[in-house]
């Protein structure tokens, strides 16, 4: 069994709710700001969440990608939450799409929660123990050497950042370039759903850039509870404001990107 939280115990009752919420949905969507999808069901889940939150914690503050995004990240306790990471493939009819909940105590995770739609389940880890649970199955990990070989890729916020694009552009598909070239297989999938199949030893590695605190951040947390490596593309520990993320359950793999990566920013 595993060691129930008071975050999980607050929150699971809602998923059930997430997965009708999903399933009765009809493709109708519109462009934020930053050309980037949204339907009512992601500000529907926001809402739930937050007010979920709010009543068992009046005194926490929440960053959301729909909701409150202008939040910042802060001392005391911070929930990141995105209700639905890969809305383009909802409104396409893609399930593979997830939400993303993480709490932050003094900007350091204590807890992560996903909801995957695609397999109608949920990992989750909380600080009080290194282990990553699906529902309520301690998971373990076993990277056979074909999927050690398997990087999520994803570049987030650079395809809409229209006053920044060429020079990362061009630098990005390189070091993709260079990383097929070291012998790696690629994956993307439109969803950090893929980050989070990384920290469940589904995919070796990931290398990701220009994203959120509400992309990466349960995932990452998952990964360092699952026993991975995580850090920024300098090679310092990730943080809470960071944006550009490689990591691996393979400490091997980890450097070989790592490599790689700061080879071609230099």
């Amino acid at each position: 069994m595993s060691p129930l939280s008071d975050e999980l115990s607050l929150l699971r009752p809602l998923i059930p709710t997430f997965f009708s919420m999903a399933e009765a949905y009809k493709p109708r969507s519109h462009r934020k700001s930053d050309t980037t999808p949204v339907t009512d069901i992601d500000k529907r889940i926001e809402e739930l969440i937050s007010k979920t939150i709010l009543q068992a914690y009046p005194t926490d503050k929440i960053l959301g990608e729909e909701l409150s995004a202008r939040e910042k990240m802060r001392d005391g306790r911070l929930w990141v939450v995105d209700p639905i990471c890969g809305t383009f493939n909802l409104v396409n009819g893609i399930p593979w799409f997830n939400t993303n909940i993480a709490l932050f105590e003094n900007q350091r995770p204590v807890f992560a929660l996903v909801v995957d739609y695609a397999r109608k389940t949920y990992y989750w880890s909380t600080r009080v123990k290194s282990a990553v649970y699906e529902e309520e199955r301690l998971l373990k990990s076993k990277l056979t050497a074909t999927i050690k070989g398997i990087v999520c890729i994803d570049v987030g916020y650079l395809q809409v950042d229209l006053n920044q694009l060429s020079d990362k552009r061009r630098t990005y598909a390189q070091m993709v370039s260079d990383i097929v070239a070291a012998g790696f297989e690629l994956v993307s999938n439109y969803s950090s759903l893929s980050f989070t199949y990384a920290a469940l030893g589904k995919y070796g590695s990931m290398v990701l850039t220009q994203l959120k605190p509400w992309d990466l951040a349960a995932a990452c947390f998952l990964m360092e509870q699952n026993g991975g490596v995580v850090t920024d593309w300098g090679g310092k520990p990730w943080g809470s404001t960071t944006s550009d993320v490689v990591g691996s359950l393979d400490k091997a793999s980890h450097q070989k990107l790592l490599g790689i990566i700061q080879e071609g920013a230099g």
